[in-house]
């Protein structure tokens, strides 16, 4: 019998709609590596944040998340782009940069991000 996983917790996420708080991740621009130019706009997304949680990292194997004081789970289907390093995270009055990620991606389907805020 295989478990309908990738329905289960897309359903879940739906349900959550209701208990969840509006976030704005915004990606900047970078520079030219060559020119130090920079060009093109700013791009911002509205996500919903399904579970803020305060946490320190600083046991974290992985180096990336050594600088986490917040771990944000978003929406996977919210995102119009993907969330990177650098991205700016504006939640429930507060500011600050992704500095680490990770995917859910139950039965190969991307659900849910983890975004570690530093």
């Amino acid at each position: 019998m295989t478990i309908p996983l990738a329905s289960i917790v897309s359903n879940a996420v739906k349900a959550a709609g209701s208990l969840t708080s509006p976030a704005t991740i915004t990606r900047n621009p970078l520079p030219d590596p060559v020119t130090g130019v920079v060009t093109g706009s700013a791009v911002a997304q509205t996500v919903r944040v399904l579970q803020v949680e305060a946490r320190s990292y600083a046991r974290a194997s992985d180096a990336q998340w050594t600088g986490v004081t917040t771990a944000v789970f978003v929406a996977f289907q919210d995102c119009t782009f993907t969330p990177a390093r650098g991205d700016t995270i504006h939640y429930a009055g507060r500011t600050g940069r992704v500095v680490a990620l990770v995917e859910y991606t139950p039965q190969g389907a991307p659900y849910g991000l983890v975004l570690g805020i530093g």
